[in-house]
């Protein structure tokens, strides 16, 4: 198996990039298929629910956004509930990952991932738990470890203000822009590719293929 990890703040377009990517390489002859590289919360999901109920009750990302995720990173200061948290968090996605990987070890497939370990890393616990850029990296390449390695990264990156005006789903820019601080230094990581979620869609899977050497 070939993975390929398309990554990025919600907006940049790794969706569209990823089936672009898997169609091109598949009217090339190649094997490729297309892989969701997040998951769902499971074990994650009952810690969450108690949480609205009673650390971030009557407070709503949609109507304040910014006290929203004050009080959650506030309530996240707790060891105890950031150990449970980051426990639940990496089970369910460690688990869910493997079972979405599992069957294309043995092949000779390009597998693109719509997502990967970076997402989950960066979005569910960098920016809750108030991580330092040195517990990020330590973060990601202990998790790295416990899943396949991805033969390159492509890291898609749009102004936070482009990729809202995409998205119907977001809260507020700022739920962006604060991903965003921790996405690019990604670009920094060796086998990591930055591209300009601005260009043409074509010409972004021309750019992946070729940084690939498909």
């Amino acid at each position: 198996m070939q993975l390929i990890c398309i990554t990025g703040i919600d907006g940049t377009g790794k969706s569209t990039l990823a089936r672009n990517t898997v169609s091109a390489l598949r009217r090339q002859g190649v094997d490729a298929v297309y892989v969701y590289g997040r998951t769902c919360p499971v074990i994650s999901r009952a810690l969450m629910a108690l949480g609205r109920m009673t650390l971030l009750r009557r407070k709503d990302i949609w109507r304040d956004y910014h006290r929203y995720t004050s009080s959650k990173k506030q309530a996240m200061r707790n060891p105890v509930l950031v150990w449970a948290y980051t426990l639940a968090v990496l089970t369910d996605y460690l688990v869910q990952v493997w079972l979405k990987l599992l069957p294309h070890l043995p092949t000779r497939r390009v597998v693109v991932a719509d997502r990967y370990v970076y997402d989950t890393i960066i979005s569910d616990l960098a920016v809750h738990l108030n991580y330092t850029e040195k517990q990020l990296e330590c973060a990601l390449r202990r998790t790295l470890k416990l899943v396949p390695a991805p033969l390159l990264t492509v890291l898609i990156d749009v102004p936070p203000e482009v990729a809202f005006a995409r998205k119907d789903d977001v809260p507020h820019v700022d739920y962006l822009r604060e991903r965003r601080e921790w996405y690019i230094r990604l670009a920094r990581w060796p086998r990591v590719a930055l591209l300009d979620g601005q260009r043409p869609p074509q010409e972004l899977v021309q750019a992946l293929l070729h940084v690939a050497q498909m």
